[in-house]
């Protein structure tokens, strides 16, 4: 039965595999949330609402 022992410990390292993989993709996501400008979005948000009191019949 070696072979089933072989199959066996195959399987094991591809679930680790897939494991650590996933691992992987979530450092990426926390390292490129880390290094993103923490006020890109404010700064998209300010220039959206310029745009809006911008446009005729916003209020203003």
């Amino acid at each position: 039965m070696p072979e089933a022992a072989d199959d066996q410990a195959i399987q094991a390292i591809r679930r680790k595999a897939a494991e650590m993989a996933g691992y992987l993709a979530d450092l990426r996501t926390g390292y490129d949330e880390a290094t993103r400008d923490p006020f890109e979005e404010l700064e998209r948000l300010a220039a959206e609402a310029e745009e809006q009191k911008k446009l005729p019949g916003s209020g203003d």
